[in-house]
C-alpha cells in the first residue's frame, strides 16, 4: 500500500484585517483541497499584524482560547473540505490566564486533535516574544494524521535540535515548522531544517510568512526536506500562495535503517546538561 501523501505549505502575509486574513487563508485552503492535500499548515502567526516586533500592551487583545472565534472559523474550513490543518494562534489559557504561541491541529471533521505551545521563545530585536508569550508547558506531542505521526515546531523551536529529537523519539515520521523568517537569514533556516531532518530520519516541512511589516521582510522561502536531508522542490518565493509536497512516509523506516542514528545513541554516557540557560 502507498504510503505517499500531499502536504500544503500556505504561505501568508499577516494584517491588522481579521476578515482579509481569514479570507484569504480559506482561498488558499480550498485551493489546497482541491490540489488533492490531506494536510494543510499555515504560517507563524499569520492572522494577526507583525505585534512582536516591539513592546504594545494593546496587542493583548489578539489573544483567544483554543475554542475562540478564529480557531472557530477554521475549524469549520477544514470540516468542509475534508483537511487536516494545522493553525498557528496567539492562545489564551483563560485558567490560567498565560498567554502562548501556539499551533493547533484540526482534523477533517473540525476537531481539535492537539496543540503545541512553542517551548523557545526568543526575545532579540524585532521579536520581543517573552514579553507577550509564556513558554510552553505542553512538551513535544506527535499526533496522528492521514500524513503520518506529526510533530510541531514553531518558529525559533527549529534552531533547537532538542525539539526535534524529542520528536524523533516521541514517534515522529513528519515535523511541521511554521514560522516567520527574514530574507536576510532565510539560508539559516533552511540548513537547519535539513540537518535537523537528516539527524532524525524524518521528514521537515517549513512554511513561511511574507510580506514586510514594521520594517521587518519577511522570505516565505516554504520548503520540505526528506528524511535524508533533500529538498523535495526549490524553496517558494516571498509571494502568498501555497506549496504542495508528495511525501513517502516509507522513506522514514528505510533512512533510519541505513542511517540508524537513533538506534546509536547513547543517553547513559550523556550525563546532565552542564551549566545554566541564561534569564
Amino acid at each position: 500500500m502507498s504510503k505517499k501523501i500531499k502536504i500544503a505549505g500556505v504561505q501568508l502575509a499577516g494584517s491588522a484585517d481579521r476578515e482579509r486574513n481569514l479570507r484569504r487563508a480559506g482561498d488558499l485552503l480550498d485551493m489546497a483541497g482541491a490540489r488533492g492535500a490531506r494536510l494543510a499548515i499555515l504560517p507563524e502567526l499569520w492572522a494577526y499584524p507583525w505585534f512582536v516586533s516591539v513592546l504594545n500592551p494593546e496587542a493583548e487583545q489578539y489573544a483567544e482560547p483554543v475554542n475562540g472565534p478564529l480557531i472557530g472559523a477554521l475549524s469549520a474550513k477544514a470540516a468542509q473540505l475534508g483537511l487536516y490543518v494545522v493553525v498557528p494562534f496567539y492562545e489564551l489559557d483563560e485558567a490560567t490566564g498565560a498567554r502562548y504561541n501556539s499551533a493547533a491541529l484540526l482534523d477533517d471533521h473540525g476537531q481539535v486533535k492537539g496543540v503545541y505551545r512553542k517551548v523557545h521563545v526568543p526575545q532579540i530585536p524585532g521579536w520581543e516574544e517573552r514579553s507577550y508569550f509564556t513558554p510552553g508547558n505542553l512538551g513535544f506531542g506527535v499526533f496522528e494524521t492521514p500524513a503520518g505521526k506529526v510533530g510541531i515546531q514553531l518558529g525559533w523551536d527549529l534552531l533547537f535540535p532538542e525539539g526535534l529529537r524529542a520528536l524523533a523519539l516521541n514517534g515522529a515520521e513528519l515535523v511541521v515548522a511554521p514560522q516567520a523568517v527574514t530574507a536576510a537569514n532565510n539560508d539559516l533556516w533552511q540548513r537547519a531544517a535539513q540537518a535537523g531532518a537528516f539527524a532524525n530520519g524524518l521528514w521537515v516541512c517549513r512554511i513561511g510568512r511574507v510580506g514586510s511589516e514594521n520594517g521587518v521582510a519577511f522570505s516565505g522561502a516554504s520548503c520540505c526536506a526528506s528524511p535524508i536531508g533533500d529538498l523535495l522542490s526549490e524553496p517558494a518565493t516571498g509571494a502568498e500562495g501555497i506549496s504542495l509536497w508528495d511525501i513517502d512516509l516509507r522513506a522514514v523506516a528505510l533512512v533510519r535503517r541505513d542511517w540508524p542514528f537513533l538506534r546509536d545513541r547513547r543517553p547513559e554516557v550523556y550525563g546532565p546538561p552542564t551549566g545554566k540557560a541564561e534569564p
